[in-house]
């Protein structure tokens, strides 16, 4: 009977070990890891943003980016609404000279037909086109305007200062000339 008692507590340890003490000891080690992994993870992108948010912060203070970058949303918003409406009215030109063909068979419905299809294909290609233009030609003007701003400005701060010295000199020379003047009268 003790026997059968101590064998059954051992395989009733046994059940209970495999039952509930390595699923436990599992589930603690797997959320360990997960809790250290997620904090790698978080430690690691929070390196990255402040890195990243560096670089842009110091590309965004620059000023030949900031004044491509306007330069060329202006040339990019200028001449693509200029395209989009050169392109409206060359499709629509076009649509009309094509819908004339089959106005005979259409009864003249293919006219405005035409001019309609002509127009919004136009317009697309008009608009994508002055887009690009302007985007690429408004990016360069807006840098060659920074380099030449920044160049003229050195320029204009160097005859600054030689007109300063030179002023100066001609006060001094003056200052001179009284003195001077000044003794001959004593004399």
């Amino acid at each position: 009977l003790r026997y059968g008692a101590v064998y059954t507590v051992s395989r009733l340890s046994d059940i209970h070990h495999v039952l509930v003490v390595r699923p436990v000891s599992a589930v603690r080690l797997t959320t360990r890891r997960l809790c250290t992994t997620v904090h790698d993870s978080a430690d690691y992108t929070k390196a990255k943003a402040k890195s990243v948010g560096a670089t842009v912060r110091d590309i965004a203070s620059n000023s030949c980016i900031q004044a491509t970058a306007v330069g060329a949303g202006v040339g990019a918003a200028t001449l693509g609404t200029a395209g989009a409406t050169c392109g409206v009215l060359a499709g629509g030109a076009v649509g009309v000279a094509v819908g004339l063909v089959p106005a005979l068979f259409t009864f003249g419905l293919s006219i405005p037909i035409g001019a309609l299809v002509g127009s919004g294909t136009g317009l697309c290609i008009g608009g994508a086109a002055g887009t690009a233009a302007g985007f690429a030609g408004g990016g360069a003007v807006g840098c060659a305007g920074n380099k030449l701003r920044s160049w003229q400005l050195a320029r204009f701060r160097c005859s600054r200062d030689c007109a300063h010295a030179s002023v100066g000199s001609a006060q001094v020379l003056t200052l001179k000339d009284e003195k001077l003047q000044g003794k001959e009268k004593l004399s």
